[in-house]
């Protein structure tokens, strides 16, 4: 009788792999769930319930267009992009679909799974270029993406005491708001994952939809629907060898190609320091984290700054300083009156 080979045994799963597989199940479970909630918004019944790490019901107030919320015992008020946005941060609403008029419903729903699997997916992504770091030798390249784990537990839990991170952070929430606040501007952002950011030098991405209007033109010229997808990479240096060093590694990006589909790769400063950004955060917890996230109380001139560098953009050749001007927007400026008045309005 041949001496029989025991079978071979399935090769034991990695840390990583089995903390991925756990990942993949929760971004199922999230799907699942979506569909649930789209059919409870669709029949306006039962109530989405929050389930971050803070949970506030938001009561509708028709009135208004906005929703009520208590905050540490203060009735404040908040608009649909403050309850989107503030997903990112681990602040979730509890809504009854019997008030909420379904198409605010529908979009929070949907914007809260896309948030959740987002953050699900960079995770993963960290952890799978960890262990092939790892395993091909890599260290300083695994380093890297042990600390972006540890940065996004941090960003998910409201923790972040980087203030680059904090301005990164408070810059999408900001344009996250006016996404769904004030959709004429145009203006759509998308988070990037670590490896883009590492690689592409790209701090997270924004869509900028052109609008024609106001322009007769012959029917076989007229384009419409003209988009402009810019990644950006935010800095509060504002030395000049600082600025030049960030724009070479943007320029040395581009030069190897980057997989990212983007028209252009923009630093942007902004007129804030690392002081002010610290102490927006410190009195945002303070306060008991309040709708809106630490941005909400910086100063309106550097939310209209940033708006103003992304929305109508400037692109700055790091060596002969020049500047262009990208497109033929004006937007910010047309509309200045509408944020200052939403701005206010939030305060």
């Amino acid at each position: 009788m041949k001496n029989e080979q025991p079978p071979k045994q399935a090769a034991a799963l990695t840390q990583e792999q089995r903390e991925i597989a756990v990942l993949q199940e929760y971004k199922d479970q999230i799907t699942d769930q979506l569909q649930e909630e789209l059919r409870m918004v669709a029949e306006k019944k039962g109530i989405i319930r929050g389930q971050g790490t803070l949970n506030r019901e938001a009561i509708y107030d028709a009135r208004h267009n906005t929703f009520l919320v208590n905050c540490e015992g203060t009735l404040g008020s908040a608009t649909l992009g403050d309850l989107i946005a503030d997903v990112s941060l681990g602040s979730e609403y509890t809504l009854s679909l019997d008030s909420v008029p379904p198409e605010l419903a529908k979009q929070y729903v949907l914007a809260r799974a896309k948030t959740r699997i987002q953050q699900l997916y960079n995770r993963q992504v960290a952890l799978q270029e960890k262990e092939k770091s790892e395993q091909g030798g890599k260290l300083t390249r695994a380093g890297y993406f042990e600390e972006a784990l540890k940065d996004l537990d941090a960003k998910e839990k409201g923790t972040e005491t980087h203030a680059g991170k904090q301005f990164e952070q408070d810059a999408v929430h900001l344009l996250k708001q006016i996404q769904f606040d004030i959709p004429e501007l145009g203006v759509e952002v998308e988070e990037v994952n670590v490896v883009q950011d590492m690689d592409e030098k790209i701090d997270f991405i924004v869509k900028i939809h052109e609008h024609h209007r106001g322009v007769q033109v012959e029917e076989e010229e007229k384009v419409l629907g003209d988009d402009s997808v810019f990644g950006i990479q935010f800095t509060l240096k504002w030395k000049e060898d600082d600025l030049k060093v960030k724009q070479n590694k943007i320029d040395k990006s581009l030069h190897k190609g980057i997989r990212t589909q983007v028209d252009d790769v923009l630093l942007v400063t902004v007129p804030i320091t690392c002081a002010e950004v610290k102490k927006a955060h410190e009195q945002w917890h303070a306060k008991g984290c309040p709708p809106g996230g630490p941005v909400k109380l910086y100063a309106q001139e550097v939310k209209l700054k940033i708006l103003e560098k992304i929305v109508d953009p400037m692109r700055t050749n790091s060596v002969s300083n020049e500047v262009n001007k990208i497109g033929s927007r004006n937007v910010i400026e047309e509309q200045k009156e509408k944020i200052e008045k939403y701005f206010n309005a939030k305060k």
